[in-house]
C-alpha cells in the first residue's frame, strides 16, 4: 500500500508541474507575424519542472478548415522532445444558440500521425510528426475540438465553423480583429491592407476596426455588381452626410453602400439610389445586410 501511494503521488506531480506557453515562432522557424492561421491559433510549447525543465511538446496548426460542411480536417505539426504521447485525449464541444459551448460527440473522427492511424494515449518515439485530425459533423454545426497532451488541455485550438447556405459562393469574410499586419480574408481569396483604421477597439465579436477618417483601398477587382450580398456589423458614432462602408470604382460605374443621413443607403451611379425606411441609431451595434439581384435591391437591419 505504501509503495502504491508513492507511485500515485509521483504520477500526479508529473501532470501538475508541466507548463504551457504560447510562442511567436514555431519550432521549425515560422513566425506568426503576417501568418493568418498562426495569428489566430498560436504555436504551443509545453515544458516540465514548472516551465523550467525539458521541452516535452512543441506544436502548431499548419492547415485548418475554418469553415466546413460535414468533412472537416486540421493538421498539426508536432515535435516531441522525448518518447511520449502525441495526444492523450480529444473532446468536442458544439456551439449553442446562447453562445455557450456544450461537450458533445460528433458523427465520427480519426487521428493520423505521419499517415498512420493514431489512437490517443499511444506512446511513440521522440521526433517530428504531422498529425491530422479528421472529423465528420452536422453541416450546420460549429465544433470546437480540444486535445490534451502532456497533461495540458489546448483550449486555444481550434474551431470548425458551420457551413450551410450562408457560405455557399462566399467571396470574402473579414473578421477585422487581428492586431497588426495583413487584414485577412478568412476565405483566403482577397487579403487586404489597413489604410489608417484604428485596430483593437471593442467589437460585437472580439475587437473591431474604427474607420474614423478616409480609409480607402481599391476594391474594384474583388467582385462584380451583377448580384450579391454584403453583411456587416456596424456602430456609427456620428451621422453626417454620406458615409460609405464599401465601394467600387471603375468600368464607368461607381457603386457604394453606406449611410445617407441617418438611413442605410444603396448607391449605383446612373442606375439607382435608395435608402432604408428605418433609421440608424448612433453608438449602437446593428447588423446590416445589403442584397441585390435581378429582382431588385434590399436592405435588412
Amino acid at each position: 500500500m505504501f509503495l502504491s501511494i508513492l507511485l500515485l503521488t509521483f504520477a500526479v506531480a508529473f501532470e501538475i508541474d508541466n507548463v504551457k506557453f504560447e510562442r511567436d515562432t514555431t519550432f521549425d522557424g515560422i513566425k506568426t507575424q503576417d501568418n493568418q492561421l498562426l495569428q489566430k491559433y498560436k504555436p504551443i510549447e509545453i515544458k516540465n519542472s514548472f516551465g523550467f525543465g525539458a521541452t516535452l511538446f512543441e506544436g502548431y496548426l499548419s492547415d485548418h478548415d475554418s469553415f466546413c460542411e460535414m468533412d472537416c480536417s486540421s493538421t498539426i505539426q508536432i515535435r516531441l522532445g522525448s518518447d511520449g504521447v502525441l495526444i492523450d485525449e480529444i473532446i468536442f464541444k458544439e456551439l449553442q444558440p446562447s453562445g455557450s459551448w456544450l461537450e458533445k460527440s460528433i458523427i465520427d473522427y480519426q487521428i493520423y500521425a505521419n499517415g498512420k492511424l493514431y489512437i490517443p494515449g499511444t506512446s511513440i518515439k521522440e521526433g517530428d510528426y504531422t498529425v491530422v485530425i479528421k472529423g465528420i459533423k452536422p453541416f450546420d454545426k460549429t465544433i470546437d475540438w480540444i486535445i490534451k497532451t502532456n497533461g495540458e488541455w489546448l483550449y486555444d485550438w481550434a474551431v470548425w465553423g458551420g457551413s450551410g447556405e450562408l457560405l455557399i459562393n462566399l467571396s470574402s469574410y473579414y473578421r477585422l480583429d487581428n492586431s497588426s499586419g495583413v487584414v485577412f480574408d478568412m476565405q483566403g481569396n482577397f487579403d487586404a491592407s489597413n489604410e489608417g483604421a484604428t485596430r483593437g477597439v471593442p467589437g460585437i465579436i472580439n475587437t473591431a476596426f474604427n474607420f474614423s477618417s478616409a480609409n480607402i483601398t481599391d476594391a474594384a477587382d474583388t467582385r462584380g455588381w451583377a448580384n450579391g450580398t454584403i453583411n456587416l456589423w456596424i456602430n456609427t458614432t456620428t451621422i453626417i452626410g454620406v458615409q460609405d462602408f464599401y465601394s467600387t470604382q471603375g468600368g464607368g460605374t461607381d457603386s457604394s453602400i453606406g449611410t445617407s443621413g441617418n438611413k442605410l443607403a444603396f448607391n449605383r451611379q446612373g442606375e439607382w439610389f435608395f435608402t432604408s425606411t428605418s433609421s440608424v441609431v448612433i453608438n449602437t451595434w446593428v447588423m446590416a445586410t445589403f442584397v441585390w439581384n435581378t429582382t431588385g435591391e434590399f436592405i435588412y437591419f
